[in-house]
């Protein structure tokens, strides 16, 4: 499956934004972003969406609930909503590199299933999920 061609496909899904991809972004900027987004990951796996407040979120992240708001607008359900489509984007950007190094249909299925399924059995925050707030995740 060419290099290219499965890039090209994971970015125009939107999974990698052009920023992401190349690293042009502010760093400055993304960094946060990255911090925020991944304090929120681990408040969650920590405590679960219930009880994770924003305050939680940014005394993890080093910040300060103004700043969340800042690089993140729109309050605790679309931060926790980011955050989410950053692990979702790691695991695509992840897979659409395993997805390169195949050369037939049945190897894609393959690897595309098998990964899929670790993903989510290895995924601590979502067992977490899974076990004390099934309705968050299967909503």
């Amino acid at each position: 499956m060419g290099t290219s061609t499965l890039s090209d496909t994971v970015r125009s899904l939107g999974v990698l934004t052009d920023s992401a991809a190349s690293g042009t972004a502010d760093d400055t900027s993304a960094s946060l972003e990255q911090r925020i987004l991944a304090a929120t990951i681990r408040c969650v796996g920590r405590w679960g969406v219930g009880k994770t407040t924003l305050d939680d979120i940014a005394r993890e992240a080093g910040c300060s609930r103004a700043t969340i708001y800042r690089v993140l607008p729109g309050g605790k359900d679309k931060l926790l909503m980011a955050a989410g489509e950053h692990e979702l984007c790691g695991f695509f950007a992840r897979l659409a590199a395993r997805l390169d190094q195949t050369d037939s249909l049945a190897e894609v299925l393959t690897v595309a299933l098998s990964e899929a399924v670790r993903a989510v059995q290895h995924h601590e925050v979502l067992q977490y999920l899974l076990a004390h707030e099934p309705e968050v995740v299967l909503r």
